[in-house]
């Protein structure tokens, strides 16, 4: 029902999925998915964006352009969960006339409304906030365009309360390592407020005093822990910290980073030949139940000795100097146990 239908001439014309363009624009200083699709003579452009950092609105901007040599008068149709939202515009040949729907959630947050926004509304807070954020160019649009479409989503993907549904599967479930990897490329694109959000959380939440993390939204027994999770997390706290100078979330949850990096240490992972951390969990999350015997996985290796040396950067920082060298000891014993 939200589909956008143009009157004209007699004929009523919607987009198609085979006869549109659909790609990013930033062209009114916000992230906007942008929509362009022909309905006989008018070109319709249509560019969905959020106006507030911190609404859940969503603007609607749609563009019609008359591209005959006669004036055009045509009807803009769409529905708005009740009903059908109309309006009458004249556009003059070669000229563009834009309308704005806002959609919102109801107070309840249990369902929506659409109405149309009058001028001079303006995403003035949506552009000031995008205006701090990263702007980086590679010099090659692929990659050009694979920054600037994660800086664009990212944030999209993270709740004010700092809950992310990890993976496009859908699962409903939460893992520290999807969350801290979403933390590394929220303070990237300059966006250390929320990212600092999630870090939070996931101190808060989804460590425990132990030190062991939660994947999908569990607490695992031993030897199923991915330990990778323990560095992801850490080597997080340290890119947040190097980016943005801001030691407060390290300091007041110093007892679960401590924990983090002592958690693999335990002789319950220590494979005494080869000095290797085992347990009898892979990265792909499989484990005794899926026929896994007790061994090495690499990624918990990579992980946990960058993450110690992460710990130990964010040790020396707080002046904890005697943590600070166990851990970058314990850090490069790893490296040799899996390189060397």
């Amino acid at each position: 029902p939200t589909i956008v239908r143009i009157v004209c001439e007699e004929s009523v014309r919607v987009p198609s999925a085979g006869a549109l363009a659909a790609g990013w624009s930033r062209a009114r200083g916000v992230p906007a998915a942008e929509v362009k699709w022909l309905a006989g003579c008018v070109e319709v452009i249509e560019e969905f964006f959020c106006p507030h950092p911190d609404d859940s609105a969503l603007w609607r901007a749609v563009t019609l352009k008359n591209r005959q040599r006669s004036p055009l008068e045509a009807g803009l149709e769409t529905g708005n969960g009740e009903g059908t939202l109309v309006r009458s515009l004249a556009v003059e040949p070669g000229a563009s006339v834009s309308v704005l729907l806002e959609y919102s959630l109801t107070p309840d947050r249990r369902g929506w409304s659409c109405r149309f926004v009058e001028p001079p509304a303006d995403p003035a807070a949506a552009r000031a906030y995008w205006a701090e954020t990263s702007r980086v160019t590679f010099g090659l649009p692929l990659l050009d365009r694979y920054f600037e479409s994660s800086c664009f989503q990212l944030p999209a993907a993270v709740s004010a309360s700092g809950r992310v549904d990890a993976s496009i599967w859908q699962y409903n479930r939460e893992w520290v390592r999807d969350h801290s990897w979403i933390a590394v490329g929220l303070v990237l694109a300059g966006q250390s407020r929320k990212a600092g959000e999630l870090l939070e959380r996931l101190l808060r939440e989804f460590v425990t005093d132990r030190g062991d993390t939660i994947d999908s939204s569990e607490q695992r027994h031993p030897d199923e822990v991915e330990l990778d999770q323990n560095g992801e997390l850490l080597y997080a706290l340290d890119q947040y910290t190097r980016w943005t100078g801001d030691l407060r979330i390290v300091r007041e949850h110093w007892g679960r980073v401590e924990a983090l990096a002592e958690f693999p240490l335990q002789d319950l992972f220590r494979h005494s030949p080869s000095g290797l951390l085992a347990n009898v969990r892979e990265y792909w999350e499989r484990h005794r139940l899926h026929g896994v015997e007790p061994g090495m996985e690499l990624a918990h290796q990579l992980f946990v000795e960058l993450g110690l040396e992460s710990a130990a950067g964010l040790a020396r920082c707080l002046g904890r100097e005697t943590q600070a060298e166990r851990w970058t000891k314990e850090s490069k014993r790893l490296h040799r146990a899996a390189y060397e």
